[in-house]
């Protein structure tokens, strides 16, 4: 598979909402997501907490959910761009979807998240809100845990 370029990913980036969405449309997804930022805690499998997954350094791995439905990853030694899509149920909790994610495809250290974290992305089914921490729960049936990122 041939790597995408940067200008790619840029470009997707710098694109106007506009462009993607009807004028007048009501935002993506409105509070309690839109707009914020997150830092991951740790990756739950099915069905074992003690098999969690906790990153070195949580600044290697960001989630931000732009109020225009567009969304942001930094994935250790790559970034990723998509579209997100939020539905609430509740004030704390909804349904939760990630479009495509494009992303730089740098080779990380070994041990990276990134890959899981890629592959995961389109496994996204709920979110649910925990004080400051971000639960994105996962058809899979585990789960990924973000905290909320000064």
């Amino acid at each position: 598979m041939r790597p995408l370029p940067i200008a790619c990913l840029l470009a997707a980036l710098a694109a106007p909402a506009a462009a993607q969405a009807p004028a007048g449309a009501p935002p993506t997804a409105g509070p309690p997501l839109a707009d914020t930022a997150w830092r991951l805690e740790r990756l739950l499998p099915p069905g074992d907490p003690a098999a969690a997954v906790v990153p070195a350094d949580p600044t290697r791995y960001e989630l931000r959910l732009g109020p225009d439905g567009r969304l942001a990853m930094r994935l250790d030694c790559n970034r990723g761009a998509g579209r997100w899509t939020a539905t609430a149920e509740a004030p704390d909790q909804g349904r939760i979807a990630f479009g495509p994610l494009v992303t730089t495809r740098a080779a990380c250290a070994p041990g990276s998240l990134e890959p899981r974290l890629a592959r995961e992305a389109a496994q996204i089914r709920s979110y649910r809100l925990e004080g400051e921490r971000l639960r994105l729960g996962l058809a899979s049936g585990g789960a990924q845990l973000w905290q909320r990122a000064p």
